[in-house]
């Protein structure tokens, strides 16, 4: 991590006061993150509607989801790095308070989570899917973790069990502002290492944490939300990690050879090999995040430029809060049609659910996230500025 602190930073632009979500380079490329986020949102509503596609004892659609979901917390914790480290900069400069960036972060992430989340939960709980009632208070007051961790068995049985990462995520950006806002710049590149240590560790077999602090706190997953950190900090001081993507194809091998190790102990995760198949997996999407921010060329570039897959990716978040609760309800409605028969049709299934989840995420997105975005632009960070803003300077 030295290299981090000695690099030299890139000022931020004085006269872009607007706050922008992701540096310049990310936000050129915005169209193929979006793809990306198509490509993972569509892995996991395929893993939870097909979850037992089996290459011998393999489950090939689980452990895609899987990724799927370690790719989000990736991308998100790189993409949210990124905009807190312009806000950082631009704060310093205009030599502003703590408060006003943020209860402004605090404030756009509310209003962008909560009210599909708000809306997926009541309409669960009004059509009174499976155990959603009981778990409700949990998921509504963001302890879904919490309740898993004492009752392991749940997620397999709840129609809301797929909402512990999200809610893993916004306990993790609650905490992660701090560090940015509040450590000196040359110290951010070890206390996302740090984060990243005691995430690893939690992989290791027999560690000294209790398995359910573990869960709980989704210490398991800080790995994953750190190094996306650390990669954004890693580019906004000028580092291109693209000079590393000779490493994906030996990353890729180990990443098989400890998937096989754990496939032959019959068990996944599976001592050290599941700590060196997390480690190689998620070091391989830390430079597929990073090469897609960057933009990808020729027939990669064609197909993350689909403007069909940009637009699913860009409801990419209704998508994952509603479609287990849609699930849910396909699953409910063919049993009360007398056709239960057909929920063995795995594939039919998600045909169904997806196509059904498309239009609500689409519905969500057109009449009620949209207008609560503009309106959440109203949070944006914005240092204040003197009578000297047309120089360019802000004081």
């Amino acid at each position: 991590m030295e290299h981090l602190r000695n690099a030299r930073s890139k000022p931020a632009d004085p006269r872009d006061v607007g706050g922008a979500a992701v540096t310049d380079v990310t936000a050129r490329h915005r169209g193929q993150i979006d793809s990306l986020r198509g490509i993972g949102i569509t892995t996991v509503v395929l893993a939870h509607c097909v979850p037992d596609y089996y290459l011998g004892r393999f489950s090939l659609t689980t452990e895609m989801g899987m990724s799927a979901v370690y790719m989000f917390f990736v991308l998100g914790a790189f993409l949210i790095t990124s905009q807190l480290l312009t806000t950082a900069e631009r704060r310093t400069m205009a030599r502003d308070t703590l408060k006003k960036p943020l209860l402004g972060f605090y404030s756009r992430r509310a209003f962008r989570l909560l009210p599909p989340l708000y809306l997926g939960l009541f309409v669960a709980a009004a059509l009174n899917l499976p155990y959603i009632r009981h778990e409700l208070p949990w998921h509504a007051l963001f302890g879904t973790n919490l309740y898993y961790a004492l009752y392991p068995h749940a997620p397999q049985t709840s129609s809301a069990g797929h909402l512990w990462s999200l809610i893993v995520q916004e306990q993790f950006y609650l905490i992660w502002p701090l560090f940015i806002f509040l450590l000196p710049r040359r110290l951010l590149g070890w206390a996302f290492g740090s984060v990243m240590l005691i995430g690893a560790y939690a992989w290791i077999p027999g560690n000294a944490i209790p398995s359910v602090v573990i869960a709980a706190a989704g210490i398991a997953y800080l790995y994953s939300l750190a190094i996306g950190g650390l990669a954004a900090l890693a580019q906004s001081h000028g580092i291109d990690l693209r000079r590393f993507n000779w490493l994906a194809i030996p990353l890729l091998v180990l990443l098989l050879f400890a998937d096989m190790v754990q496939v032959r102990a019959g068990e996944i995760p599976s001592g050290y090999a599941a700590l060196i198949a997390h480690l190689c997996r998620t070091a391989l999407l830390v430079l597929l995040v990073v090469n897609v921010s960057r933009g990808l060329h020729g027939r990669a570039g064609a197909l993350f430029g689909a403007p069909g897959l940009q637009y699913i990716g860009r409801i990419s978040y209704g998508i994952y809060v509603y479609h287990l609760f849609i699930l849910a309800i396909v699953v409910k409605t063919l049993t009360n049609l007398g056709f239960a028969g057909l929920t063995a049709y795995k594939l039919l299934i998600f045909a169904l659910v997806y196509s059904a989840t498309l239009a609500a995420a689409s519905i969500s997105w057109r009449w009620m996230e949209t207008p609560i975005n503009r309106y959440r632009e109203r949070f944006q960070y914005r240092p204040i500025r003197t009578s000297n803003q047309r120089s360019g300077t802000i004081v």
